[in-house]
């Protein structure tokens, strides 16, 4: 009995440190799980603060570009991302950056040094690599519509071109040449290196592509997949005009409007092949547009 009773109480003074290490390992959860809530709460916080300044950064630039809007053109703004971008030693003309405010120009890497307003828009705070990545965020037109802000935006989305580009030069590098773009820009990219592209789709990566970025660049295309891209006549007619003679094959995306099919197709001379879902309250007007060298219609959705 008096064995018995010694094992008795040996295990429980096992269960006494169990018991601890269990309040022990409780407790660290405890302060484990507070920790992720803020972890949390830190994430939430930043994510929003992220969203706020991207869409401050993209009123500002509609703001500030706007009064030069009349000065250049759609294909202006993409045609000056050339190769050459890394030289931020160029002269840079009156037309491509619009001349900050007194208040602003301290901020914006201006001349100005004065005090920056308390009321200053918080993108003018960034350092480089923090506007690099905000601008990266943005719409790829718009993106490139930040280049004419001020230098210090044009620096930042210069280096954010030529990071895209060394990152498609080493995918050649690794894999050979990538057939489709995953973004916006790296379509814009692949348009400039190759002036004689013969094809062309919607990146990967992105339902939204702005067509202008690439209607003044492509003027060999013989097949063009429209579908993921935002139509604009003006774009339209570009394109439209700059592969008249060339483009063959055409997708467009559901629900285009009469006009826009009319400013697409008027150019075209030698189209084959058209696929269109046009609305169901079309007019049916483009159809007398349509050449006499197509051999192929689809037409979907359309009573």
């Amino acid at each position: 009995m008096t064995g018995l009773k010694g094992e008795m109480s040996g295990l429980k003074g096992e269960m006494d440190v169990l018991k601890q290490d269990m309040t022990k390992l409780k407790e660290e959860n405890t302060t484990l799980h507070s920790q992720v809530v803020l972890l949390q709460q830190a994430m939430v916080e930043e994510r929003s603060t992220r969203q706020t300044v991207v869409e401050e950064l993209r009123q500002e630039v509609r703001r500030r570009t706007a009064s030069s809007d009349r000065l250049q053109g759609d294909g202006e703004e993409v045609a000056s991302l050339k190769a050459d971008t890394c030289d931020k030693c160029d002269a840079i003309s009156t037309y491509d950056v619009i001349t900050p405010t007194t208040e602003e120009a301290g901020l914006a890497g201006g001349d100005v040094r004065e005090a920056a307003p308390q009321w200053a828009p918080a993108i003018y705070l960034l350092d480089h690599e923090l506007l690099k990545m905000v601008l990266s965020k943005m719409d790829c037109w718009e993106m490139i519509r930040a280049r004419r802000v001020c230098r210090r935006w044009r620096s930042a989305v210069d280096d954010i071109v030529d990071d895209c580009r060394r990152e498609l030069t080493d995918q050649k590098t690794r894999g050979g040449e990538v057939s489709t773009p995953a973004t916006s820009l790296e379509l814009v990219l692949k348009a400039q290196d190759q002036p004689k592209l013969t094809e062309l789709r919607a990146p990967t990566a992105e339902t939204d592509t702005d067509l202008r970025l690439v209607a003044d660049t492509c003027h060999a295309l013989e097949k063009a997949n429209l579908r993921g891209f935002k139509l604009r006549v003006s774009a339209l007619r570009r394109l439209a005009r700059a592969n008249a003679s060339s483009l063959r094959e055409l997708t467009l995306q559901a629900g285009i409007s009469d006009w826009q099919l009319e400013a697409l197709l008027e150019p075209l001379k030698a189209l084959e092949r058209l696929d269109v879902s046009p609305p169901v309250d079309s007019s049916g007007k483009w159809l007398r547009l349509l050449p006499k060298s197509l051999r192929r219609l689809d037409i979907t959705g359309w009573q």
